[in-house]
């Protein structure tokens, strides 16, 4: 025996190429796994990308996945080694009859063994094993859309539902496969009996969610690994919305001193179907009816409003139930074949619905207790109402002309948009009502005055307020550079002020900048909460940043007239009804392009804006801030905002405050 160090000899590499995947597995023969000194033992081959070697096959082995051209490449080399009894390694040599030349093609799954011999050169001891390689096809994959949007159901309580085709193939980009048994419904849930149609796409979907699993079968050449997992697909048909339906103003005169009967048929509906009304709760105590005011029963003099509910009776599958409805039953003294013109005189008529009725005609409310009852869009013109209270009753739109609020109260009811004509208000109590928008023409005002002693024209009592700002002591200065954001100027798109809300005065009516901007340039007002802490280790001169949605937006404006610097003008934003804001909280009142961006970018202005603003603090509740938002608003509130004084080069950027005034009142 030779006493030196002795090279392992690599008997045989080879790189296989086959349609599929290939797999290497040993049943060792004789003495191939034998610890006989000196004897050839074959090396263990890792097992390849097709996962371990088949159950009962012994190493060496090999299981290769097929590419996407189903092709298999075996690469690892047949070795085996033979050490003498020193340790040494002696020179091995394997053969292996029939082993294919490269490539090599594998048309169906199988293995293929070949008997190699590995022999130890230099004791003359041979070992035999059986190599295995194994070729597998890729895997199918199955691919589900996305789920489809939910719909609503027919009156059958069935929708007919289209989604994308589920498909499936060996790679996300190779051959296609068959779905095959194809998607069924899996439960809990509707089954297949519940659709004539399998649940096809195109087919009948049940109301509910229905869950179909979808498998495939290998449809291109048969070859396939185990079957794929089931990939899931949810198809979702939402029940018919129940509808309610209710009276509209119940009238009836009294027959006794408990009131009248009076019968009522609110009605609900799901499609064709007709769903369950439940029970019509009052808005007056059950003391006032001998039997809870149900249809049929007694109702006492005055108004009683009632406010029913509706579920779904027949099958139970609405996912929300209808809104509440509301109507009112008046019961009167005297006989009445209509409102207009009936005798309500002193009427208890708290929370009746009398949205767009018809009161005109002289009808007689005087007296009547109207607290919060709801008369938007009412006629009323004519009608009596001396010593009336309607304290917050909701006259939103009303038509009140001519009508004789004598006395009148009005403490906090909305008269917005209200049509006052002629009317009279003597003695009447407005303190506290929205009166924005109101129409007033030749109207007696509580004081006795008319409206028309005023220009324009108003009885609306001059509310205290508290004004804000910095002009003066803003002594015409003015900034440039205000304009669209990017290219060709990028102009800064949005400025703004912050402000501090004053202690009592906390309804925000009107905030007035100072500019000169181009004619054609489109802009608005906003407010927003304002977050003073928000900062940027990028920006020292970060001030904060807007929070929340906005608070108020006007429409699109723009100017009459530019001046080029020259001439800078007013542009107030006045908010209708005033801005409820909490006292001592800090906003942002800011003017914007940027929710014109589009159309501003389109005109190519190039002008530029000057805006007014002072170089020293003037105002100590906020600070002039900007943002380059790029045109977008969504940064209003993820972008810091910068306040200039003092950027870059004091004095040519000390800019600390807008040239602004804010308006407030208590109400």
């Amino acid at each position: 025996m030779r006493r030196f160090l002795r090279l392992r000899g690599l008997v045989t590499g080879f790189a296989l190429i086959g349609l599929f995947t290939a797999v290497l597995a040993a049943a060792t023969s004789g003495p191939a796994h034998a610890t006989t000194t000196g004897a050839p033992v074959f090396n263990n081959l890792k097992t390849g990308t097709g996962g371990p070697c088949p159950s009962g096959q012994l190493q060496p082995c090999q299981v290769m996945l097929a590419d996407s051209t189903d092709h298999a490449t075996f690469s690892t080399p047949i070795t085996a080694t033979a050490k003498d009894p020193g340790s040494l390694t002696d020179p091995v040599t394997v053969s292996c009859p029939g082993l294919p030349a490269m490539p090599m093609k594998l048309v169906t799954p199988a293995t293929h063994q070949y008997l190699c011999t590995a022999t130890d050169l230099d004791d003359n001891l041979s070992a035999t094993a059986t190599v295995s390689l194994t070729a597998l096809d890729q895997p199918t994959v199955v691919h589900t859309p996305i789920y489809p949007q939910p719909v609503t159901a027919d009156a059958t309580d069935t929708a007919t539902v289209s989604y994308p085709p589920v498909t499936a193939s060996e790679t996300p980009t190779g051959e296609s496969d068959a779905i095959t048994p194809g998607c069924v419904p899996v439960g809990p849930g509707p089954t297949s009996a519940t659709s004539g149609n399998a649940f096809v796409s195109s087919g009948t979907f049940p109301v509910g969610v229905t869950t179909l699993y979808c498998t495939a079968s290998d449809n291109f050449d048969g070859l396939v690994l185990p079957v794929p997992p089931y990939q899931f697909l949810k198809v979702t048909v939402a029940d018919q919305p129940v509808t309610l339906t209710v009276p509209t103003t119940q009238l009836a005169q009294a027959t006794s001193s408990s009131g009248a009967t009076v019968s009522y048929s609110p009605v609900a509906a799901e499609g064709s179907e007709t769903e369950a009304v439940g029970a019509c709760s009052a808005d007056k105590p059950a003391a006032s009816s001998a039997d809870g005011f149900v249809s049929g029963g007694n109702f006492p003099v005055g108004g009683t409003t009632l406010t029913c509910t509706a579920t779904d009776n027949v099958d139970g599958t609405s996912t929300a139930p209808p809104p509440s409805q509301s109507f009112t039953v008046i019961v009167t003294k005297t006989p009445c074949a209509a409102l207009a013109g009936c005798n309500l005189h002193g009427l208890d008529l708290s929370n009746a619905i009398l949205a767009g009725a018809d009161l005109s005609s002289g009808t007689d409310l005087s007296n009547a207790n109207l607290d919060r009852a709801d008369l938007s869009g009412a006629s009323l013109a004519f009608a009596n109402l001396s010593f009336a209270n309607l304290s917050r009753a909701n006259l939103n739109q009303a038509d009140l002309t001519g009508a004789n609020l004598t006395g009148a109260n009005l403490n906090h009811a909305d008269l917005t948009d209200a049509n006052l004509t002629g009317a009279n208000l003597t003695g009447a109590n407005l303190t506290n009502a929205k009166l924005d928008g109101v129409t007033w023409n030749n109207t007696t005002c509580p004081d006795g005055t008319n409206s028309s002693a005023s220009t324009p024209q108003t009885c609306a009592p001059a509310p205290a307020t508290t004004t804000i700002g910095n002009t003066p002591p803003w002594n015409g200065s003015l900034s440039s550079n205000f304009g669209v954001s990017g290219a060709p100027n990028n102009f800064t798109p949005t400025m703004g002020q912050t402000v501090t809300v004053p202690a009592t005065d906390t309804v925000l009516h009107s905030f007035t900048f100072y500019a000169d901007l181009p004619a054609n340039l489109l802009f608005r007002g906003e407010v927003y909460a304002w977050n003073p802490n928000t900062v940027d280790p990028a920006n020292p001169y970060a001030s904060g940043s807007a929070t929340g949605s906005a608070l108020y937006e006007s429409g699109q404006m723009h100017t009459s007239s530019y001046g080029s610097g020259l001439a800078p003008q007013p542009i107030t934003f006045n908010i209708r009804g005033g801005l409820p804001l909490t006292a001592g909280a800090q906003y942002v009142l800011f003017f914007t392009t940027s929710r014109d961006y589009a159309a501003n970018a389109a005109a190519n202005i190039t002008d530029t804006g000057f805006v007014g603003y002072t170089a020293t603090d003037t105002y100590s509740g906020g600070d002039l801030v900007y943002v380059d938002d790029g045109g977008d608003p969504g940064q209003w509130i993820t972008k810091v905002w910068t306040h200039p004084a003092g950027l870059g080069c004091p004095p040519c950027f000390n800019q600390d405050d807008l040239a602004f005034s804010a308006t407030f009142s208590s109400h």
